[in-house]
């Protein structure tokens, strides 16, 4: 039996999301940090506001963040600036941009924003992309337990690479381990597809977030496994692969 739950996050806790948001207009601040409050429980989100980027880079250095809102004009260390140096900390907190400038917004892909927001549509699009942002969050904290020899295992989702049926047995495959529990894949696949699995093969369910390429007859992981791809299935994969990624769309 498998079970989905969300993994603790130490204080923060299984459901809050912390938010940091970071412009040289209090005002801006204040409309951000409200607009967030107004879509979203009181006890969901953690947020902390900031009016200068070194002190914010001060932060990010001890404290970890889900979503990180960057002004991209703001005097000393602007919003490119900080972007990077947050990344260059190995922090992977979805950023999202806001900004006046959308001349800037291909300049801001090279840092992996999760969205560009224009200010003048603040109210429609920080809405759009918070939801967004948390759906993908709380996804990324979803792990399941089974038992295995006896022993409670919990895994992340998103460090599944792929699950194989052989015979009577499911072999769960991680980057670092394979695990073996006794279910079929019709069952495998109802729970597995709340989170986009693809079915390219009947023996097989593949994590879309590992999928490097779709060649003819095989799907090819990121790290260089090749999955086997049904001409019966390949239209349907490619489809399902396009709408997964369009959903992570940065813009």
């Amino acid at each position: 039996m498998v079970i989905f739950y969300y993994r603790e996050l130490g204080q923060v806790g299984e459901h809050v999301i912390s938010v940091a948001i970071c412009d040289d207009e209090e005002t801006m601040v204040s409309l951000e940090k409200e607009k967030l409050l107004s879509i979203s429980d009181d006890s969901e989100l953690k947020i902390k506001t900031f009016t200068n980027g070194e002190v914010l880079l001060k932060k990010v250095q001890q404290e970890d963040f889900d979503i990180i809102c960057l002004d991209i004009e703001m005097p000393n260390l602007n919003g490119m600036e900080l972007a990077k140096r947050i990344r260059e900390l190995g922090r992977e907190s979805l950023l999202i941009f806001i900004t006046n400038y959308e001349n800037k917004v291909f300049q801001s892909l090279y840092y992996a924003p999760f969205r560009f927001i224009r200010k003048q549509y603040l109210e429609e699009e920080l809405e759009e992309a918070y939801l967004s942002a948390k759906e993908q969050i709380l996804q990324s904290r979803m792990v399941y337990t089974f038992e295995d020899k006896k022993i409670m295992r919990n895994i992340s989702i998103k460090d599944i690479l792929y699950l194989e049926v052989k015979g009577h047995w499911i072999f769960i495959n991680t980057a670092e381990k394979q695990y073996k529990i006794r279910e079929t894949m019709k069952e495998m696949e109802e729970q597995f597809g709340q989170y986009n699995f693809l079915r390219p093969h009947v023996s097989f369910l593949v994590n879309p977030e590992w999928v490097y390429l779709v060649g003819d007859k095989e799907l090819l992981l990121e790290n260089k496994i090749s999955i086997p791809l049904s001409r019966s299935k390949k239209e349907e994969v490619k489809q399902q692969l396009a709408e997964y990624i369009d959903r992570k769309s940065v813009v």
